[in-house]
């Protein structure tokens, strides 16, 4: 689902505006040959320069990523959750109550750029 995030997200002609971050180093080199963005294994590096970060992750890697960029985080930023399941106050608990958090809930169309994303703020 993170691909056709991205991939709706360049169709915005933007790309000097984005920065995809992955653990997979092979699944980046990728990303940035074929997308033409900036790409980086470090999680706090991506929030550190964005006022709009995806958590595009398996539910069981929130706490995780979370643990990682809950100290470079700001009361400015908006953090939007992909992540299936994970509620919001989950999300607060790890990030800190002071954070914008939107969860959402895309469907299978999405990854053919005719899909619907489901919101809660």
């Amino acid at each position: 689902m993170a691909g056709a995030i991205l991939d709706g997200l360049l169709s915005d002609k933007k790309k000097h505006q984005i920065i995809c971050s992955d653990i997979d180093k092979k699944k980046l080199t990728k990303i940035k040959k074929d997308k033409k963005i900036l790409v980086t294994t470090d999680n706090t590096k991506v929030v550190e320069e964005s006022e709009l970060i995806f958590i595009c992750v398996k539910p069981d890697a929130v706490k995780e990523v979370m643990a990682c960029i809950s100290e470079k985080s700001t009361p400015t930023q908006i953090f939007v959750s992909v992540a299936a399941g994970v509620k919001i106050n989950f999300i607060e608990d790890l990030l800190g109550g002071d954070k914008k958090i939107i969860r959402t809930m895309p469907n299978l169309g999405c990854l053919v750029s005719e899909g619907v994303i489901a919101y809660k703020a």
